[in-house]
């Protein structure tokens, strides 16, 4: 599944920077979530996509616009997840 999703990875990245900013781990916000810390894990390395009511349960709880998660994002930047990821 590496490299097929480059836009998972975006949006895990985004959930991981705002969970470090609140100093929470994983385990407190996959308890939030109602699932496990691997699956949680799972979002944030962007190996899972996070379905969208978990997306904006995390919106609520950050107190961010869904539209954080996705702001920014250009075909370029999918283009280059798509080249790194496939590299490894």
């Amino acid at each position: 599944m590496t490299g097929k999703y480059p836009i998972a990875k975006i949006v895990g990245s985004r959930i991981k920077t705002l969970r470090k900013e609140y100093g929470l781990t994983g385990t407190e916000i996959a308890a939030y979530l109602n699932v496990s810390q691997q699956q949680f894990s799972r979002y944030e390395r962007g190996i899972n996509r996070i379905d969208i009511d978990s997306l904006v349960m995390i919106a609520d709880f950050f107190k961010v616009s869904i539209h954080y998660f996705f702001e920014d994002i250009s075909t370029i930047q999918i283009n280059n997840w798509m080249v790194i990821t496939e590299t490894y």
